[in-house]
């Protein structure tokens, strides 16, 4: 049953452990050991449970390495682990899960707590796993191992110490609902634990996890906003990943963005299509400044008065969390972490947070949607690697696959809106004799297909529509002396024939 602790702490100086100690909440010690070895504990006595007692935790001195690392893991202390009865623990609510575990918060002694809760047939072992690679770390944004189900319970089970009492995309979604300064303040918020956190985990692992376990971290956050991270089952001879800059910020990205996808879905159930999901409008035309390793974060922007953001909002609202990162960024998880928490430290002296407001229309092009509701508003709150690219971004018009929260109707694509089937008709009227057609495209970096005019004259270009609702970016083309030369042929033709 437990082979794999006996092989993670085994090396060629013959080091083995066998034994697992535990102390019950009466202050009692036992000790898991390996059934299949062919060594017994030594100074051992069974009890009247089946459970095998010693006077002694288990210490190691020496330190074993991993088959194939070059560095060897950290010395590894069995440190006496306290039983918890099942009776001693009450779960709450259901905070994630996995396949092979259940996470709740809980209560156990008046106290709230993080429980995971395994199952089926490596349950046991899933657990060990579990336990011995979470007491590698002691940080104030790791969740930490308090105690562990007894030997004899049916429900093995992990207690974490944190008052974790709702999810983390339900606290995201009540700020939402709630205004734009507590939704920046937790996002900000969210941003630095997570990256911090994050950052001590990638310098702490001699041997670096592959990035689909990091895929799989969970994030907490207790009742006074602090985040904790926490892991499943990790075997390092197996789950061996790279180590590079790029690897770490990626990791932190998908997970910084996708917990502020589900906290959007959460809250308005729907998923909307992005109209610029890398944020490359966003950042277009400003360098990157994170290489300078300044942490200073100058307030301000184009719109810097908090009391006009706050006035900016309405009942009606929608406002969404996301994270965005430039393309070419030479920002670094370890530069997010300490950037962030200089910024916190300055909110906590009374300073009040402040982002830059952008209109939609200065940074995106609209879409063929059109569904215009009299008083949509939307304002997404965009957080980057350098606070003073963030930005609060308005919109008056909601994006595809998104409900309306003014008709409560979800947005659905018109083909063509009726706007541009009503412009085409009259730059048709304009020019009787030419031949144009509407296509819609997804070209190469676009998120997602638009509407652009096709000239049967003039095959081989697109041309873009716009600006607003308008045809003004084509209607240079018909005007363009090639162009009127081949219509004059091609009407010519027709009229020989």
């Amino acid at each position: 049953m437990y082979r794999y602790l006996s092989s993670y702490f085994t090396n060629s100086s013959r080091i083995s452990i066998k034994t697992l100690t535990i102390n019950d909440i009466k202050g009692n010690q036992h000790q898991h050991y390996d059934t299949t070895s062919r060594t017994e504990p030594s100074q051992t006595a069974p009890t009247n449970d089946g459970r095998t007692d010693n006077d002694e935790a288990c210490n190691i001195s020496e330190t074993p390495s991993v088959p194939g690392s070059s560095s060897p893991l950290r010395p590894t202390t069995s440190a006496a682990t306290r039983t918890v009865l099942y009776e001693d623990v009450e779960p709450v609510d259901e905070l994630y899960r996995k396949a092979h575990y259940h996470v709740h918060s809980g209560r156990m002694q008046e106290r709230l707590v993080v429980m995971k809760v395994f199952h089926g047939p490596r349950a046991n072992a899933l657990l060990r796993e579990t336990l011995v690679f979470s007491r590698r770390f002691l940080h104030p944004h790791i969740l930490r191992p308090v105690g562990i189900s007894s030997p004899t319970s049916d429900v093995p089970f992990i207690v974490f110490d944190g008052a974790c009492k709702i999810s983390i995309q339900n606290r995201i979604a009540s700020a939402l609902s709630d205004n734009l300064q507590p939704s920046i303040q937790l996002g900000i918020r969210i941003v630095s634990g997570l990256a911090t956190g994050l950052d001590y985990l990638f310098s702490s692992c001699e041997v670096p996890p592959d990035f689909s376990s990091f895929k799989g971290l969970e994030l907490y956050i207790t009742g006074d906003d602090n985040i904790k991270i926490s892991f499943g089952p990790f075997n390092p001879e197996v789950d061996r990943g790279k180590a590079g800059e790029d690897e770490r910020l990626k990791i932190f990205n998908d997970l910084c963005s996708e917990v502020f996808k589900q906290a959007n879905h959460l809250l308005y159930q729907d998923v909307p299509v992005e109209q610029d999901p890398s944020g490359s409008s966003l950042f277009k035309g400003k360098e990157d400044n994170t290489s300078t390793g300044s942490t200073s974060a100058p307030e301000g922007g184009p719109t810097d008065n908090p009391s006009a953001q706050e006035s900016s909002t309405s009942r009606k609202t929608r406002i969404e969390l996301a994270w965005k990162t430039p393309p070419q960024t030479r920002a670094t998880v370890a530069f997010i972490a300490r950037h962030y928490k200089q910024y916190l430290e300055r909110l906590r002296i009374g300073r009040t947070t402040t982002l830059q407001q952008l209109p939609a229309q200065s940074i995106q092009n609209f879409s063929s949607i059109h569904h215009r509701c009299s008083g949509y508003r939307k304002e997404e709150i965009v957080l980057t690697p350098h606070i003073p690219e963030s930005a609060i971004i308005s919109y008056t018009a909601p994006f595809l696959h998104e409900i309306c929260s003014i008709c409560g109707k979800c947005v659905q694509e018109e083909w063509p809106p009726q706007w541009l089937s009503s412009a085409m008709h009259s730059t048709q009227a304009k020019y009787p004799n030419d031949k144009f057609e509407l296509t819609l495209r997804k070209l190469t970096r676009s998120p997602s297909a638009k509407w652009y005019i096709k000239c049967v004259d003039c095959p081989g270009k697109l041309y873009k529509i716009g600006p607003g609702e308008t045809l003004s970016n084509f209607e240079i083309h018909p005007k363009n002396r090639q162009h009127r030369q081949r219509v004059d042929e091609r009407v010519s033709g027709d009229s020989d024939w």
